[in-house]
């Protein structure tokens, strides 16, 4: 080789065009599954946040649901119970009709052939809707049966609270505690 061919050699390589090394289709399926990968992912967080969100509010629904239920029974429950009492025959009295209760109370120990021993106002011990009395009256056995079996005063709501039978000079001797129940 000889001087002018080695310039001739150079001067083509400096006026040839510079090309840069191509990409291989390796790099070029690298990168476009990195892409693909970073989509993905991406993809994934965005559907999880909607998803966690639709849960939440499926959740939330679920729960405002159950509470409608649960007033709605309640609602109903109450109807049924207000309805059976005002059909009933028995009722909460107005407190200005007391007197009126026990005195239909005392008339009725008296039907039954009963002594009235004592009638006592059990006020001290505060009860809440309603007011506590205690009777006592003596009789027969049978007769005392049959007042206790239809122990009432007209429509009002009476409720036993507690009943002592005991026998004194051969008669039955009964203590009955009772709430007249007022509106």
């Amino acid at each position: 080789m000889n001087v002018k061919e080695v310039k001739e050699g150079i001067l083509e390589r400096l006026h040839a065009p510079v090309r840069m090394p191509a990409l291989s289709d390796t790099m070029m399926g690298k990168q476009r599954l990195i892409v693909h990968v970073a989509c993905l992912l991406i993809l994934t967080f965005v559907l999880s946040l909607l998803s966690s969100h639709l849960i939440l509010s499926y959740h939330e629904k679920a729960e405002k649901e159950q509470q409608i239920a649960t007033m709605q029974s309640f609602l109903k429950n109450w109807q049924e119970k207000n309805a059976e009492l005002n059909a009933s025959s028995m009722r909460p009295v107005n407190p200005k009709q007391l007197d009126q209760v026990q005195t239909d109370i005392i008339f009725s120990i008296q039907a039954y052939n009963l002594n009235l021993v004592s009638m006592k106002d059990e006020q001290k011990s505060k009860e809440q809707n309603g007011r506590v009395y205690t009777a006592e009256f003596s009789g027969t056995y049978e007769n005392t049966m049959r007042c206790l079996q239809n122990f009432h005063a007209k429509d009002a709501l009476i409720g036993i609270k507690s009943l002592k039978m005991s026998e004194k000079s051969g008669a039955l001797n009964t203590k009955l505690t009772y709430k007249i129940y007022t509106k």
